[in-house]
C-alpha cells in the first residue's frame, strides 16, 4: 500500500496548500472484483473540513490498487485520517 500512501499524501498536501488547517477524517469503501482489481471506490464518512476536492482525490488514490485476487468480490473500509503538525 505504499503508492497508495504516496497519493494520500499528496491529496492532503493539496489541501493544505488551500487551507493551512485542513484536517479531518474519510472512510473510502473500496470494491475488489475477482481479479485483484479495484472496481469502485466511495467516501462513506467524512469530518473535519476537508473539502469535496480532497475527499475525490482521497477516493482516487485508491483506483490503480492490485491486491491478491480473492476470487469473488469483496470489499474493504480505508480510514484516513489527516491531522495538522504541530
Amino acid at each position: 500500500m505504499g503508492p497508495v500512501r504516496k497519493r494520500l499524501r499528496s491529496c492532503y498536501q493539496a489541501a493544505l496548500n488551500i487551507d493551512p488547517d485542513a484536517e479531518g477524517r474519510v472512510v473510502i469503501h473500496v470494491e475488489i472484483a475477482p481479479d485483484g482489481t479495484v472496481v469502485s471506490t466511495e467516501p462513506q464518512y467524512r469530518s473535519g473540513n476537508l473539502s469535496d476536492e480532497v475527499v475525490a482525490c482521497l477516493a482516487r488514490a485508491f483506483r490503480p490498487v492490485r491486491v491478491e485476487p480473492p476470487g469473488a468480490p469483496t470489499w474493504f473500509d480505508a480510514p484516513v485520517t489527516f491531522r495538522k503538525a504541530n
